[in-house]
C-alpha cells in the first residue's frame, strides 16, 4: 500500500490530500459546542463534495446522531446510486428509517411479546413512569457487554417509578435463555424468537443491535441511548 494512504471503515485504500486536511480540521475543533457544530458542519461539506466516495458513507454512518435525522437523509439521499445500492448503504437507510421512525418525542405503540415462559407480555406495561426497553441478541458481543451498565443501572433505580424491559432479537430459545442467566438480567425479558425478520424488530424498525428506547408512561419517547436514559432516570 502506498505510503499516503490510509484504510477506511470499509477497508478500501483512500490516499486523497484533501481528505488529510479534512480530517485535521475535523480534529482540531474548540469548545464543546463549536465542536459539535463545526464536525457536522465539515462532515456536511466533505460528503455532499464526495457524493461517490465510500468514505463519505462511512462519514455519515459514524456521525448521523451528531448530524441528526433529518440531515442524515438529506446527505443520504444525496449520495451516487451505486453507494446507496450497495450492502452498507442499504443497512445505512434502514437504521436512518428506524431512527426517523423512533424519533424523540413520537410515540411507540403498545405490543403483545411472549416471555420466557411463553405467557404474553404487553410492551411497555405503561404502569410506571419510564420504561427502559433494550434490545439485544445472545449472539451480540456489544449487546453483552452493555449488559454489565444496565445491571449496574437496574440495581440503583427505583422499582416504583422505572421499569427494564429487555427484548431480544433470537431465533434460538436456548442461546437466549442461557444469555439471560449468564449476564443476569433480573427484570422481564421478551422475544417472538423469530430473529431480526420478525414481527417484533419489524415494528421497531430494529436491523442492528443493540438498541434502545426510554419512553413515558404515555409512550412517548425520551431517549434513544444509554447515557441520555440514565441522565433522566437518575434526575427524577
Amino acid at each position: 500500500m502506498h505510503k499516503s494512504s490510509f484504510i477506511n471503515g470499509f477497508g478500501q485504500a483512500v490516499y486523497p490530500t484533501k481528505a488529510k486536511c479534512f480530517f485535521y480540521r475535523l480534529i482540531h475543533c474548540n469548545s464543546r459546542y463549536v465542536r459539535k457544530q463545526k464536525k457536522a458542519d465539515l462532515v456536511s461539506q466533505y460528503i455532499l463534495a464526495h457524493t461517490g466516495s465510500y468514505l463519505s458513507l462511512f462519514l455519515l454512518q459514524s456521525n448521523k446522531d451528531r448530524l441528526g435525522i433529518s440531515s442524515s437523509k438529506t446527505l443520504f439521499n444525496a449520495l451516487s446510486p451505486e453507494l446507496k445500492s450497495s450492502i452498507e448503504g442499504i443497512g445505512l437507510n434502514k437504521e436512518l428509517e428506524r431512527d426517523e421512525a423512533n424519533a424523540i418525542g413520537k410515540n411507540i405503540k403498545t405490543t403483545i411479546i411472549p416471555n420466557t415462559a411463553g405467557k404474553a407480555t404487553r410492551i411497555p406495561s405503561q404502569t410506571k413512569q419510564y420504561s427502559l426497553i433494550n434490545f439485544w441478541a445472545s449472539w451480540c458481543g456489544p449487546c453483552r457487554t452493555e449488559h454489565k451498565e444496565l445491571v449496574k443501572l437496574y440495581n440503583t433505580i427505583d422499582h416504583n417509578q422505572v421499569e427494564f424491559i429487555s427484548v431480544s432479537i433470537d431465533d434460538n430459545k436456548s442461546a437466549w435463555l442461557a444469555a439471560i442467566e449468564k449476564d443476569g438480567l433480573f427484570w422481564p425479558q421478551v422475544s417472538d424468537l423469530k430473529g431480526s425478520k420478525g414481527p417484533t424488530a419489524r415494528q421497531f424498525g430494529i436491523s442492528a443491535v443493540p438498541y434502545l428506547l426510554l419512553v413515558d408512561k404515555t409512550g412517548e419517547i425520551k431517549a434513544v441511548d444509554l447515557i441520555t436514559a440514565k441522565k433522566i432516570i437518575i434526575s427524577n
